[in-house]
């Protein structure tokens, strides 16, 4: 589960933080955004890998439900024509969900 999970770093570090202009952070999310539909279901596919691993590592439903959540909202509300583009600048799912992973793996590595 371990290369899941450093698969899981690797995409959002490529979908979210990528790229840094004038101290802004930002990935490949919104740049495929622009493509209108196709981009925001290939983000919320790649969302769904990390949920996957979630089930996997036995995350809580409860957790499990808020990366859900957030992948919604950034389906959604990135799915409007230009504010959704600025909202995908923003919201950043990806690294909210890897957080929810990591918190979760690390605290079972220690008990």
């Amino acid at each position: 589960m371990e290369k899941h999970l450093k698969t899981a770093v690797l995409l959002t570090k490529t979908l979210e933080h990528r790229f840094r202009i004038f101290g802004f952070e930002f990935g490949l999310d919104p740049l495929i955004g622009l493509f209108a539909g196709a981009g925001d279901i290939l983000s919320a596919l790649i969302g769904l890998y990390f949920v996957w691993i979630g089930v996997q590592i036995h995350v809580p439903s409860s957790k499990i439900f808020l990366m859900l959540w957030n992948l919604g909202i950034d389906f959604i509300l990135g799915s409007i024509p230009l504010l959704g583009d600025i909202f995908d600048f923003a919201h950043k799912a990806h690294t909210k969900n890897l957080k929810i992973l990591q918190e979760h793996y690390e605290g079972r590595l220690i008990q």
